[in-house]
């Protein structure tokens, strides 16, 4: 099972949303807090098993992921400019 980190830039596998992008914004019993800025907003987020879940790039965002853990105001603009920058390293 992937070891899902705040911050870490996500691809679901199973769901409705199988295939799409997501930042995790809060990890919890087992379960990651997803979010894309678009159709899950950051107050809205969607509870994902982490078992659903695989690692959508090979080095999570170190300052966003600091910024969402010391609870920095992280709007859903900002959050889909992260997604996008994500995608385009890979």
């Amino acid at each position: 099972m992937y070891k899902a980190r705040m911050g870490d830039v996500v691809m679901s596998t199973a769901g409705r949303d199988k295939g799409k992008t997501f930042l995790v914004i809060d990890i919890c019993d087992g379960f990651a807090y997803i979010a894309d800025g678009k159709v899950r907003k950051v107050l809205n987020c969607k509870k994902k098993n982490l078992k659903h879940l695989t690692k959508a790039d090979e080095a999570s965002l170190k300052g966003d992921a600091d910024k969402i853990k010391r609870g920095v105001p992280y709007g859903n603009e900002r959050l889909n400019k992260t997604i996008k920058r994500a995608i385009q390293n890979k």
